[in-house]
């Protein structure tokens, strides 16, 4: 548990910590590709494994199928965020899979991992929780498709970031 949430912990300070290298200054989400997959292992791991711990259990007990899903999750909302940070990633010359992929071609790639989502959720969760994520996933792709780097911070802020809180509130009430 320990263990758990302290490499969790370093790796959200290295995020955003300076580290220098050979007269050189980055931080974690500066290193090509590595943004998305940073985020989405701290959340995915922590939203499954963090009630798990609180309730006073094995870490053990957490399956793999609710920490892959929440890692797609997770990593599919923060397509729309990379597409708003496209403009000043290219800029930065940093590769993510939104410069790398083009905006037609990540919109795609969103919908895929929106489908995988579904898939996992079907076949491994509680049945009705497969309604709610498949309302919250088409409500995703909504968003997916308005998604352009022009568009106000609210629409990111409040829209993209309100399906995390969406969805657990769906499934809380469920």
């Amino acid at each position: 548990s320990i263990f758990i949430l302290g490499h969790l912990g370093l790796l959200s300070v290295l995020y955003t910590l300076p580290i220098r290298l050979n007269r050189k200054t980055l931080t974690l989400r500066k290193i090509n590709w590595l943004k998305n997959i940073l985020i989405s292992y701290v959340w995915a791991i922590t939203s499954a494994a963090l009630p798990v711990i609180v309730n006073s259990r094995s870490v053990s007990q957490v399956p793999v199928w609710l920490i892959t899903a929440n890692f797609i999750f997770i990593y599919m909302l923060i397509i729309p965020f990379d597409i708003r940070d496209s403009i000043a990633d290219k800029k930065l010359n940093l590769i993510t899979p939104v410069t790398y992929f083009g905006l037609k071609r990540i919109k795609l790639v969103g919908l895929v991992l929106a489908l995988f989502h579904c898939l996992i959720i079907y076949f491994f969760a509680v049945k009705p929780d497969v309604k709610l994520v498949l309302f919250t996933n088409i409500i995703y792709l909504l968003l997916l498709y308005k998604s352009k780097p022009e568009l106000h911070e609210y629409f990111f802020t409040f829209l993209c970031d309100g399906l995390i809180l969406l969805l657990s509130f769906m499934v809380l009430m469920n």
